[in-house]
């Protein structure tokens, strides 16, 4: 049919161009070897490996599963930067879970790994990335993850790194941080993770060298329920849109230092509630507030999205940082929730929303897939497939999370609750390997104009 031969002839004519300019390497638990090349076909079977082999501006791209030392092989820590404990240059390498930290789970299994933990990035790795996991059952060391060191000259030593859309949880009587930071790390990076459980701080920040001049930002994070929420200690913070709540002992606390290290710190539109003590040697922010931020289960391990009562939604700021795109969920960062015809981020790293871009079917060459969304009845929705990814906020729809310039296909599909896509066929193309769609659709509530909102992203990886 038309939509099936249109993005089919799309793909074709911009195969090149949509190849990805840096290498990917796959990871698969299921059908992965690690004696296989790491491409698409024939994915490598473990993280660690595809850490062996990467060169600077790598991308590993893990499919969903379960990776740890029983399954597939993974020796911890996996360091960027330093594997195998060889430094080799490793700058700009991506640690992407492709079906989101739901799906693609790192289990440590109890192992400890002294002060390295389970992914470190290291001074080699520089420009970083781990985004898309669960990272769990690790024990012990200065964090599950851990970036930058206090050591001159160490080989944790780092900067611009970024921790996104991750849950990280110690479990049940394992000992570790959560996230640390140490030394000279700046241009970090730390946004929508769900950070729980640990037995001391869920997030370390830090810098207690000479002028403290690492740090970064700390944007939309939920960080609950382990002995203390962030511990503060020297550097340059900025920590806008927090929940930081139910932590038994200090909220956001200043574990404190000693000159000539020094503390900036801006703290402002954070949830902070429930802890043993909400703020230690820290000021509140301006506009913080102690409420309670209404989990759909607050119990641990808990769920920790936000009712659609919660007073979080549409509190935090909206002068935020460019890479601020989508929840941990992946639905847009700004999304009108309480639909007053204005996008606004809610405070913590889940979005409240009510639309929803399903994928029904497999999406890859050969293969037949559709698009339907989860919404209100009676909403009018278009779907959009671009062959790149792009972030910018279209009030009052919210992210548009999909390049414009580079659009394949659009297609008006009909009003809800019967706006599926017919079924779409994907042509058989070598010159298509490695390529990746992307797609979004928008949602009109057709009965009040010009309520509208986007959708979460797919992607589909051919």
């Amino acid at each position: 049919m038309r939509l099936a031969s249109l993005l089919g002839s799309a793909l074709l004519l911009s195969g090149a161009v949509s190849r990805a300019s840096a290498v990917d390497i796959w990871v698969d638990a299921a059908t992965g070897n690690d004696a296989n090349p790491g491409t698409l076909s024939l994915p490598l079977l473990s993280i660690t490996a595809a850490a062996t082999i990467a060169v600077p501006g790598d991308r590993i791209l893990v499919r969903p599963g379960t990776y740890a030392p029983g399954t597939t092989g993974e020796i911890f820590p996996i360091n960027i930067g330093l594997p195998g404990g060889v430094a080799v240059p490793q700058q700009n390498v991506q640690i992407l879970g492709v079906g989101g930290a739901a799906a693609t789970i790192v289990d440590g299994g109890g192992a400890s790994t002294s002060v390295a933990g389970m992914i470190s990035f290291r001074a080699m790795g520089s420009g970083g990335r781990l985004s898309g996991f669960t990272l769990r059952n690790h024990n012990g060391g200065f964090g599950v993850v851990r970036i930058g060191s206090i050591t001159a000259g160490s080989s944790f030593q780092t900067t611009n790194i970024e921790i996104d859309h991750c849950v990280v949880e110690t479990g049940a009587g394992f000992s570790a941080y959560g996230i640390a930071t140490f030394g000279p790390a700046s241009g970090l990076r730390i946004h929508e993770n769900l950070i729980q459980g640990a037995t001391d701080a869920n997030l370390w920040i830090s810098d207690i060298t000479t002028g403290s001049p690492g740090g970064g930002d700390v944007y939309n994070n939920t960080i609950v329920d382990g002995l203390n929420g962030i511990r503060v200690q020297g550097g340059n913070w900025n920590v806008f849109n927090n929940i930081v709540a139910n932590n038994s002992g200090l909220g956001i606390f200043d574990f404190g230092i000693a000159p000539p290290a020094l503390l900036n710190l801006l703290n402002d539109f954070n949830c902070v509630f429930g802890n043993g003590t909400d703020y230690s040697a820290i000021a509140p922010g301006p506009n913080d507030v102690s409420v309670d931020p209404l989990f759909v289960n607050p119990v641990p391990p808990g769920d920790h999205h936000l009712l659609a009562t919660s007073p979080l939604v549409d509190a935090g700021t909206s002068i935020v940082p460019p890479f601020l795109d989508s929840d941990g969920d992946g639905d847009p960062r700004f999304i009108d929730s309480d639909n007053d015809a204005f996008a606004v981020p809610e405070i913590g790293y889940d979005e409240v929303t009510d639309v929803r871009l399903l994928l029904n079917g497999t999406f890859g060459q050969g293969q037949t897939f559709s698009l339907d969304v989860a919404a209100p009845a009676a909403r009018f929705v278009a779907y959009f497939f671009s062959l790149g990814p792009l972030n910018f906020v279209l009030q009052p729809f919210g992210n548009v999370l999909i390049d414009p310039t580079i659009l394949i296909q659009f297609f008006p599909s009909g009003v809800t609750p019967a706006a599926a896509t017919p079924p779409i066929p994907i042509p058989v193309l070598p010159v298509l390997d490695g390529s990746f769609v992307h797609m979004q659709a928008a949602v009109f509530n057709v009965a009040s104009p010009p309520l509208a909102k986007v959708t979460n992203k797919i992607v589909g990886a051919l």
